[in-house]
């Protein structure tokens, strides 16, 4: 077989099933994968399993995947050509492969399609991120499954994402695509290996004294509010909070007052919650609490947190921090991937622009600074700091959220492992997390420090270890794994914080064992 000729990768199990599966299905439906689990190596093994003259269409959303897709088509060293259409460019020619932005896209991969199967060509669309393509403008891509010349027996399609249930599934995205047929997520990724095991950190902060006020009065004012809409229209209080604030959102268009004022007031408070200064001091204080070794990504919401967080981080001292978001030019957001890409860039601070496609390789820690409570973006951004690596260690992803507001305490709610979450609080520049200090502060008891000069120091350094352990989540890795950190650790302070980490490993077996 031709995909044999050209080398590409040996697929992994999950591929070769859902590659069967989506060839039982009559070649059509979507493949659900996780972040970092290969499903653009899997695209391609099913693109290249096609015989000639199929024609091979990717649709992606934006112009930097649309880069990234063409390069890596090119890795392999593919016959037949690689063409591109979106706002910079239009390949006119005879291509095995073209690649679609969906902007460009709306307008010209229906014609395209059409064209082919006039020639008797069957065509093959690959629906990258398909879950974007379901609203009022993007689904005119869908044109040609209406058209007089559409033939059924020429159209194969295959849906990519990792969160591919979206608003107009169902009315358009399954209909024009297929089903889901399969399904692999982010535990039978770990569990096969494909994505880092990670540790998730969610730390709670406060409002400062204006902002609950503001966020109290705000919140006042929308009860209020959403009493009188409720007593005027009662069919609405069968809603859950997502369908009611879409109806609140439609008959704001429609022009009601009452409903429009409501609108602008959850906006007013999210951006309230969502800008909390606290979580860009948080967020501060917890770069600095980390290894300067350790690569880090940290996303926001709003374009102005971005910039204030990376003033803050350049006030303490720290360097090679790279920015990645939309009003930024193309060139410069590229130079920011490459260079956090390729090292020469430690911190990368993005808002949004990140959240889907783009292949970020190797970071070891993710910084959610803040967030929407779409699980679609946060699974997008948990999935961008597991890519597995030779060598990697625990990747640690951080979620900071506001207590005592309407914003989620609990990162996945399809993720609650005890074994994995810690809580902490953050305040003054302290994280807090009570079973584990109290567990080091029984261990601190349990140790038999020697008199000496230097004993007030040693007990300083013994705790300062203690409080890093907890925030970088070394304190929580067994013992065997701390003892060879510590072996292959470059500095003296090394060699001592992972002794002290080890340590404490231990007694907390023992003390397990104990109970």
């Amino acid at each position: 077989m031709e995909s044999q000729e050209i080398s590409l990768p040996s697929p992994y199990p999950w591929q070769r099933e859902a590659m069967n599966i989506w060839e039982a299905k009559g070649k059509h439906g979507i493949v659900k994968v996780a972040t970092g689990a290969g499903k653009t190596v899997f695209a391609l093994l099913c693109a290249l399993k096609q015989p000639e003259p199929t024609r091979i269409k990717i649709v992606v959303p934006t112009i930097a995947l649309s880069r990234q897709w063409k390069k890596f088509i090119q890795t392999y060293h593919i016959p037949g050509g690689i063409g591109e259409w979106n706002g910079k460019r239009h390949s006119f020619g005879d291509y095995r492969f073209m690649i679609y932005v969906i902007d460009s896209a709306r307008f010209s991969l229906s014609t395209h399609i059409l064209s082919d199967m006039k020639q008797n060509r069957p065509v093959m669309v690959i629906y990258d991120e398909c879950q974007r393509y379901g609203s009022e403008y993007n689904r005119k891509i869908f044109h040609f499954l209406k058209a007089p010349s559409f033939r059924k027996d020429l159209y194969f399609s295959l849906g990519l994402s990792a969160t591919p249930d979206c608003a107009y599934f169902h009315e358009v995205i399954s209909p024009s695509i297929g089903d889901i047929v399969f399904d692999y997520d982010l535990n039978k990724a770990e569990e096969d290996k494909l994505v880092n095991p990670y540790f998730l950190f969610h730390i709670g902060v406060s409002f400062h004294a204006k902002e609950r006020a503001d966020y109290l009065e705000l919140t006042d004012k929308i009860s209020v509010l959403q009493r009188k809409i409720l007593n005027r229209f009662t069919i609405l209080r069968t809603l859950d909070e997502i369908e009611f604030f879409r109806a609140i959102e439609k008959k704001s268009e429609e022009g009601e007052e009452d409903c429009t004022l409501l609108v602008n007031l959850t906006y007013r408070r999210n951006s309230l919650v969502e800008n909390a200064s606290s979580r860009i001091e948080c967020a501060r204080d917890l770069v600095l609490s980390l290894d300067r070794r350790k690569r880090i990504i940290l996303f926001c919401e709003r374009i102005e947190q971005t910039i204030a967080l990376k003033k803050l981080l350049t006030d303490a001292s720290l360097t090679r921090i790279c920015l990645y978001h939309s009003e930024m030019s193309e060139q410069a957001r590229k130079i920011s991937l490459d260079d956090f890409s390729q090292g020469e860039g430690r911190i990368l601070l993005c808002c949004k622009a990140l959240d889907e496609g783009l292949n970020v390789p190797d970071a070891d820690v993710g910084i959610v600074v803040s967030s929407t409570k779409s699980e679609r973006q946060r699974i997008q951004r948990l999935g961008r700091v597991l890519r597995s690596k030779e060598g990697k260690d625990i990747t640690c992803l951080y979620y900071i959220h506001v207590h005592g507001t309407n914003d989620p305490n609990i990162y996945l709610e399809s993720n609650r492992s005890a074994l994995r979450i810690f809580e902490f609080t953050y305040a003054s520049g302290a994280f807090d997390n009570d079973a584990y200090f109290d567990l080091a502060e029984d261990f601190f008891s349990s140790l038999a420090f020697s008199p000496s000069a230097d004993l007030p120091e040693r007990k300083q350094k013994v705790r300062k270890c203690l409080e890093l352990g907890a925030i970088r989540g070394d304190g929580y890795l067994p013992a065997s794994s701390l003892l060879e950190k510590r072996d292959q650790a470059f500095t003296e302070d090394e060699r001592f914080y992972y002794d002290v980490m080890a340590k404490l490993s231990s007694f907390r077996e023992k003390e397990k064992e104990d109970r």
